[in-house]
């Protein structure tokens, strides 16, 4: 890209705050350090739940709203949903149809002016029709690191697993490769962290791959939740607590344990017998009102050592809190990098490309794994005592 006012860059990311946010931190870094203009395209409530834009950039960065289409059907989505936060795990697959939907007002909107670049994700299969029509190249922006984007591509490349062989003929749908028709790949990593994946992944896709950093967030302000009492009473137990002394728990919006999972991660902290807070997502199982998440008596147990907090609250912030002095998340590369931002040891559960993220941390001697059953994938409340324990004595020693 050429470093004018004349770019101008479309950038489209997946209706998920693990995308979202990453696309917009790029957005305002390319803005701030390149001075490239940038339209930024989502659904009118997504727009809304980003952090404003700077000021000094209202005139570089675009935010688009395309309203989020409805599908024939319209008791597949529940009413208002326009990000994966907002649909359980089941309906995904309807947001997804409804968002493939926004091809012809996005197609609408790059007719109305030039644009030199797109920057889409990975579910935009039909952004090539629309640069092609257009004759503007794409860029594939992976909010993953480099090992995991690599590991996934390569995957696709391997031809038919063994078990394909055996089971039930699924038929998949053919749809336009990501990658085929973009010009380059950038990876929201960096060379000291990602090295010899970057590599890797270049020599794969044989296309530049460029590492863009972490594009952290500011550090945030607790001021912006002054009137959520409930999250509000958690900064001031923190307030009271000693500098590192506090562990984080927390899974993100969308990665919600099991019942069983809960159980063992909940005595292997009280085994641990650590200061903790613990923000714990509605679970699926049971009616809320009804059932406690928790195992029987833990509150009580444990009323002096933490606070467990059930419902959204902002990660973020608390990781910041001075009090916080390590981490047990589910290994998202978006948790991950947040908890590394305020140099706390990461203890990680693995789901999803977090199998990659963890190795990764483990080479670099960032983070610390939590010990599975090889066979099935569960782990044990001991297996999280001594996970959880060790995170803490090696971090206070770094510290």
């Amino acid at each position: 890209m050429k470093n004018d006012d004349n770019v101008h860059v479309v950038m489209l990311p997946w209706a998920a705050f693990g995308h979202l946010i990453p696309f917009f931190n790029l957005a305002i870094a390319l803005a701030r350090i390149g001075g490239i203009h940038v339209s930024f395209i989502s659904t009118p409530k997504n727009i809304k739940r980003l952090t404003k834009v700077p000021p000094n950039l209202t005139h570089l960065v675009k935010l688009v709203e395309l309203p989020m289409p409805v599908l024939d059907d319209e008791t597949l989505l529940p009413q208002n949903a326009e990000a994966s936060v907002d649909v359980t795990a089941e309906k995904i697959q309807y947001l997804k149809a409804a968002y493939d939907l926004l091809q012809q007002p996005v197609e609408h909107f790059m007719a109305d002016e030039k644009h030199d670049w797109i920057i889409a994700d990975f579910a935009q299969y039909w952004i090539v029709d629309i640069a092609e029509n257009y004759e503007i190249p794409i860029i594939y922006y992976s909010i993953f690191t480099a090992a995991a984007t690599g590991f996934s591509i390569a995957a696709t490349l391997l031809g038919e697993a063994p078990e394909i062989l055996t089971s039930p003929v699924f038929q998949m749908l053919d749809f336009p490769s990501t990658l085929a028709y973009r010009k380059a790949i950038v990876v929201r990593s960096c060379k000291e962290i990602d090295d010899v994946y970057i590599d890797a992944l270049h020599k794969i896709v044989d296309k530049p791959v460029f590492p863009v950093g972490l594009l952290l967030s500011p550090s945030p302000s607790t001021n912006l939740f002054s009137s959520d009492t409930s999250v509000q009473s958690i900064f001031k137990w923190l307030d009271q607590q000693k500098s590192g002394s506090i562990l984080f728990i927390g899974f993100g919006s969308e990665c919600k344990p099991s019942k069983e999972e809960v159980d063992e991660i909940a005595h292997g902290l009280e085994l641990s017998g650590l200061q903790f807070i613990w923000i714990l997502q509605k679970p699926n199982w049971g009616s809320f009102d009804e059932v406690d998440p928790l195992p029987e008596g833990l509150r009580q147990r444990t009323a002096e050592k933490g606070v467990v907090h059930i419902g959204w609250a902002p990660q973020k912030e608390i990781l910041a809190h001075p009090s916080i002095g390590g981490s047990l998340v589910q290994g998202g590369w978006g948790s991950v990098t947040e908890s590394l931002q305020y140099g706390h040891v990461v203890v990680l559960v693995f789901v999803y490309d977090q199998g990659f993220n963890g190795k990764v941390l483990m080479e670099k001697g960032l983070g610390i794994e939590v010990e599975r059953n090889e066979e099935d994938g569960s782990f044990t409340r001991n297996g999280i005592e001594k996970a959880l324990t060790y995170a803490m004595d090696y971090g206070f020693e770094r510290r």
